[in-house]
């Protein structure tokens, strides 16, 4: 992974500022974290597959699951891969796998065919959904936050360039 860099002496600042834009800074432990939900999920998608009854007052209602927390895999390693690059991109991928944790509790709540499941899917939700969407949000809000600081200060420093061309 390329940390950020200052102008040197025979490039661009634009070349420059769009390289040390291009990174957001996070704390190491978000990749590892979204690495750890990424595989979970992968055996819960598995054990989903193989478990849930093939009708449910519809007939797709496994291939709704397993599709939709697949596509919740997908969202979360994306948020592990951009926050191990420090991409900005991280704030996209971080607020959409957070919605998509909060509608995947939701539904778990409200369609659990029995008491049992419905403890079982609040309690999901508590312990996992819940606060990981939590994070997710955090992540994504920190990240533009911390870039639009980031570019304001690139840009105070580029206008204060004695070697810039006026």
């Amino acid at each position: 992974m390329s940390e950020p860099r200052a102008p040197s002496s025979g490039e661009s600042d634009s070349a420059a500022l769009d390289d040390l834009v291009a990174h957001v800074p996070l704390p190491r432990w978000t990749a590892p974290v979204f690495l750890a939900c990424v595989l979970v999920l992968v055996p819960w998608i598995v054990w989903l597959a193989l478990s849930l009854p093939r009708r449910h007052t519809d007939k797709n209602y496994d291939v709704t699951w397993v599709g939709f927390d697949v596509g919740l895999l997908i969202a979360l390693a994306c948020v592990m891969w951009f926050a191990q690059r420090r991409s900005t991109h991280v704030e996209l991928a971080a607020a959409a796998a957070g919605t998509m944790l909060v509608v995947d509790a939701w539904f778990d709540i409200t369609t659990a065919s029995s008491a049992v499941a419905r403890t079982q899917a609040i309690g999901a939700a508590v312990l996992f959904e819940l606060p990981v969407a939590i994070v997710c949000w955090w992540v994504a809000r920190n990240a533009e936050a911390v870039r639009r600081r980031r570019n304001a200060s690139l840009l105070e420093r580029v206008r204060a360039d004695p070697r810039r061309p006026r």
